[in-house]
């Protein structure tokens, strides 16, 4: 996760978070692969159909992976960019090394889970963009570094499956430092045994020192073919899951069809939605946001038109979003004052959350309280009254990227509604 560790190419690439101990020569990052598609993250793992990217091999579908970055159950609070799958890959003497330790504990009645193994280099940087965000530059080096071992894929943070280890995974205190309690030492005598090295200050790392390995920054996909949902013509899609229906924080993931094939365009960043999670029978008020497949009618903001093929409305003070369910202009876009026309609006110029914006064509029949003024827009770091929000650049370079000759739609919802469409 993240402590000082051995890798210094920070300087190069303005990385993150990390692990390890010894100091490495500077390293450089791999090209990208494309993106291939998003899972949510269970506590099993099975072998994906498809083949490792950029020399990394699947951990041994014997032993149960977990990753904790591909959940908002981690220190961030959020889903790190990247982690699109619940999918354990190492380079091969690592993952080797691994079920050596595993076959050790299995022969004893333990077993191995692990929390973290290889890690895309963006989700080493949003570690340390959190740290600045939160005001915490003093986690950054003891706990938080630009350093990882996981970014080559051979370090992997592991504990026993449900057993007690002292202390919770990524503690940013002294309790995460190897302190000799009985399943810590069980852990680390294993692993040490098969082959690698420990991390004093977090009792959950260990690493093995692998020549040439090199930086990667593939996201972590599922491995299976990319399926959508049936979106007819359409030829882009935005993809918006959250682990369940109540979550509030989830990831946005932007697709383009080519020669028949779905590819994804950016990596996925971390999406929020309505403080209620989703719902397939939203009504005006309940703070969900409308599960379900939408177009896009156009876009607006604060600030001048980014360079969208939308259709750009640029906002002023009076401009508002009628969300009275009864005024016969709900879920309409007009200019005040109401005189009398609506009783409740939504105020659109707003510079930090409506900087830029895209409204998503929902409710178009404006059924009377069925919800109003779905957006998709600027984030404040917290969940919505129904909208989807993700972090400004990001936005932007999908404001530019939305064509509406290519038909776009945003396909919203919990995983497993997502996948059923």
């Amino acid at each position: 996760m993240h402590h000082p560790v051995r890798l210094l190419f920070a300087i190069l690439l303005g990385l993150s978070c990390a692990c390890g101990s010894a100091p490495r020569p500077i390293i450089t990052t791999e090209p990208v692969p494309t993106a291939t598609s998003t899972q949510t993250p269970t506590t099993s793992h099975a072998a994906p159909a498809l083949p490792a990217p950029g020399g990394l091999v699947d951990i041994d579908p014997s032993i149960p992976v977990s990753l904790r970055y591909a959940t908002a159950d981690n220190f961030t609070g959020a889903p790190l960019p990247g982690y699109e799958a619940n999918r354990g890959l190492l380079r091969p003497a690592a993952a080797a090394a691994l079920l050596r330790a595993q076959h050790a504990l299995v022969a004893h009645g333990a077993s191995l889970l692990v929390l973290d193994a290889y890690r895309p280099v963006r989700a080493t940087n949003a570690m340390v963009a959190w740290a600045h965000r939160m005001h915490r530059d003093d986690l950054i080096g003891p706990y938080i570094a630009a350093r990882s071992e996981h970014n080559l894929g051979e370090a992997v943070d592991v504990t026993l499956r449900g057993r007690d280890m002292g202390s919770a995974f990524d503690s940013f205190s002294s309790s995460a430092h190897y302190s000799a309690l009985p399943n810590q030492k069980v852990l680390r005598d294993a692993m040490i045994a098969a082959g690698f090295h420990p991390y004093d200050e977090e009792w959950w790392h260990f690493s093995v020192t692998i020549p040439g390995a090199t930086a990667l920054d593939v996201p972590i996909t599922s491995g299976a073919a990319l399926r959508l949902p049936a979106v007819g013509s359409s030829t882009q899609a935005i993809v918006v899951r959250t682990p369940s229906w109540n979550a509030t924080v989830g990831s946005l993931t932007a697709y383009e069809k080519t020669d028949g094939t779905w590819h994804a365009i950016a990596g996925t960043t971390t999406a929020y939605v309505g403080y209620s999670g989703f719902s397939t029978h939203k009504h005006e008020g309940d703070g969900r946001t409308p599960a379900g497949i939408y177009g896009f009618a156009f876009a607006f903001g604060t600030e001048s038109d980014p360079g969208t093929k939308l259709t750009y409305r640029r906002t002023t003070s009076s401009d508002v979003w009628v969300d009275d369910p009864e005024s016969s202009l709900y879920n309409l876009w007009e200019r005040g004052p109401s005189r009398g026309r609506w009783k409740s609006a939504e105020q659109l110029y707003q510079p930090k959350p409506y900087a830029y914006a895209a409204a998503i064509a929902y409710n178009t029949a404006r059924t009377p309280g069925r919800g109003s003024a779905i957006f998709l827009h600027v984030s404040l770091g917290h969940a919505t009254s129904g909208c989807v929000s993700i972090e400004r650049s990001t936005l932007v370079r999908i404001l530019r990227w939305l064509d509406p000759a290519q038909q776009p739609v945003i396909v919203m919802g919990p995983s497993s509604y997502v996948d059923s469409l």
